[in-house]
């Protein structure tokens, strides 16, 4: 039981040290969405990321033979550098409604550039970072372009919390059953489940909002496998009196039905 419990630690924390190292290609990928406000329903508008990078991930600097010299907007992109050395990448989109969305390798820290056609004006926002797996910005188009990221690690955080919490409930329910009723008994099970379920949730949580749901998948695994062996070792422990077998079901039936509820859950608001 020790070994196995070191080998999940370990494996728990590599994981966590590292967590891009398990976006394989075939996975989800970071992205930056872009919503516009203000633009003007009569013009054409184009966006792209500019970067101080002459190359990430598959995109490359811009060159003259990569346009075509009657688009407007693929001229303006190649031509434009700021002082601070960004430029454009061989990736930008024509504006569809008031949204545009970087899904495969946008760079880390960028610009974000409109250019409008009609216009001929290319408006360029402050220097941004990706912080969440998923960023999302919020764009002001006028005399200049306001940028404002929008975060919503509150919203991710609260549920969490929210599925920890309900967990909880449905474990009590389940110990009655078992006829777990004893004050202290009930006490070692609120306990046990506040410490277990609210960091898993939470690190679960901050697991999506930073890593992403191939992320999340590996180290929901781990992290149940990890609160499963805690909460054999405190129920048989605790609770051997009335049968270290019928704890050891309690905690295996626990954390099957706290574990789907926290799977499908969390799925929903991925979805």
């Amino acid at each position: 039981m020790k070994k196995l419990i070191s080998i999940l630690l370990s494996s728990f924390l590599i994981l966590n040290l590292f967590p891009y190292t398990l976006k394989a290609d075939m996975g989800p990928k970071p992205s930056v969405t872009v919503t516009v406000e203000g633009l003007d329903s009569n013009k054409t508008y184009y966006m792209s990321l500019l970067t101080d990078d002459d190359s990430y991930g598959p995109w490359n600097r811009l060159t003259e033979d990569m346009i075509d010299q009657n688009n407007p907007a693929e001229v303006a992109f190649l031509n434009y550098k700021d002082s601070d050395g960004y430029a454009s990448l061989d990736y930008y989109q024509k504006i569809g409604g008031n949204k545009c969305s970087w899904s495969y390798y946008p760079p880390y820290k960028f610009k974000i550039a409109i250019y409008c056609v009609e216009d001929d004006s290319m408006l360029v926002s402050d220097i941004f970072s990706r912080t969440a797996f998923e960023s999302c910005f919020l764009a002001n188009y006028g005399p200049t372009l306001t940028v404002e990221e929008q975060d919503n690690s509150g919203t991710v955080m609260l549920h969490g919390i929210l599925r920890a919490l309900v967990t909880i409930v449905v474990e009590l329910g389940l110990a009655l059953l078992f006829k777990y009723r004893e004050k202290k008994q009930i006490v070692i099970i609120i306990i046990t489940n506040l410490i277990t379920q609210l960091l898993l949730n939470l690190f679960l949580a901050s697991t999506i909002y930073y890593g992403g749901a191939l992320v999340w998948m590996i180290m929901f695994v781990i992290g149940e496998l990890l609160v499963l062996i805690i909460e054999e070792i405190v129920y048989m422990i605790s609770f051997r009196k009335m049968g270290k077998g019928k704890a050891f079901l309690y905690a295996l039936l626990a954390n099957v039905i706290s574990g789907a509820l926290t799977f499908f859950s969390t799925l929903y608001t991925l979805i």
